[in-house]
C-alpha cells in the first residue's frame, strides 16, 4: 500500500503572537491558579517563560495561604 503525503502545509510554530494564542485558549496576560469552583489567585506571579525565546507568555497568580485554605476546605 502506498503512502500518501499531505500537500497542507503547515504554519511555522511562531506565526501566532502569544496574546492570540492566550485569547484563543481563554486566557490572559495575567491568570490566576488555584481552582475550588472558582479560579483564586492573588499572591505571587510566576512567569511562563517561552523556551523558545526566552519571551514572557504569561504569568500565573499563586494563591495566598488563605486562599489555599478555602480550596482546601471547599474540597473537603
Amino acid at each position: 500500500m502506498k503512502k500518501v503525503l499531505s500537500t497542507k502545509r503547515l504554519a511555522p510554530a511562531n506565526s501566532a503572537t502569544p496574546d492570540a494564542l492566550l485569547k484563543k485558549l481563554g486566557l490572559s496576560a495575567e491568570n490566576p491558579g488555584t481552582f475550588c469552583g472558582e479560579w483564586l489567585g492573588s499572591g505571587i506571579a510566576l512567569k511562563s517563560i517561552s523556551p523558545i525565546d526566552g519571551r514572557v507568555l504569561a504569568s500565573v497568580r499563586t494563591a495566598t495561604p488563605q486562599e489555599y485554605e478555602r480550596a482546601a476546605q471547599r474540597a473537603q
